[in-house]
Order: structure tokens, then sequence, then C-alpha cells
């Protein structure tokens, strides 16, 4: 949500050219000017739910295409992607089934196809599927079979 702000921010201030992420943004929350936008951004009762709002703002941009939208998407993939490999490396699975789980990923086909096709890059023995179950049912999983193989968290 942080860089689709920011994006609507850059336009308003004319360092970016148009994004429809502006309007978007402002519609949405209600906001009539930069001003507006940047006390939004800074109100103690904003929080990070009120900037991850934005989050489906994003896809919709993505799907017309915009430049900053799109831009914003493939650095999300980079770091998504970034995170699996991590995640892949550490577990010493190069060849498992990887299941890909999050909003970003779930709602944006852009976001979690580049994300797919980086981790291919690094890995191409990974095979993606479909969520089973839930990621805290995944994590349980994982500690319990290294609890039963003896090993440590710490790899």
């Amino acid at each position: 949500g942080r860089d689709i702000f920011a994006a609507a921010a850059r336009e308003l201030d004319g360092r970016i050219a148009h994004t429809c992420l502006s309007r978007a943004v402002m519609e949405q929350f209600g906001l009539r000017d930069r001003k507006e936008l940047i006390g939004y951004l800074y109100a103690p009762q904003t929080g990070k739910k009120g900037i991850a709002a934005a989050a489906p703002l994003l896809f919709q941009a993505i799907a017309q295409k915009d430049p900053a939208a799109m831009m914003i998407g493939e650095h999300a993939a980079r770091e998504l992607a970034l995170l699996g490999e991590t995640v892949v490396r550490r577990l010493n699975a190069p060849q498992s089934e990887t299941a890909l789980l999050g909003s970003i990923l779930t709602q944006g086909a852009f976001i979690c196809d580049q994300t797919k096709r980086l981790l291919k890059e690094t890995y191409p023995e990974l095979c993606f599927v479909s969520p089973r179950n839930d990621a805290a049912h995944g994590a349980a999983g994982l500690a319990l079979e290294r609890l039963l193989q003896g090993g440590n968290s710490n790899g």
C-alpha cells in the first residue's frame, strides 16, 4: 500500500507522469489534494490497515497496464521471489512442491506470475501447487518434521 500512496504523491507533485493510482487513491479515501493525502498518511488513526487498504487499487491499475502500477508490481514480485528463494535454500528443497500464499499473490495474477517466473529462473524444478492448508498449518508441519528428524530450527 505504501508504494501506491507514494506513486500518487509523486504524480500530484509532478515528479512522475500520470498514473491512474492517483485518482483511485483520492476517490477511495475521500481526499481532495496532495495536502490531504499526506495528512491521511501521517494521521495516527490511519495505521497499517489504512495503508494496506489501497492494495486492491494496485491490481486494478495493473489490469489497465498503468506504468507506475506495473513498476510497483514488478518490484513486489522481485521481493517475493527473493523471499521464496531464501526459503527454498534454507529448506534445501529446490525440487519441492511450492504453494504461494498471501493476498498479493492470490489476488494479483500479474505479481504471482512474475514471482513464479523469477523463482523458476533460480529453481527450475520447483513445482507450484494450490495451497492445501493455510500458512500456519504448513509452518507447524515443518516444525514437527524437523522435531521428528532431530534437527534444529536455526538452519
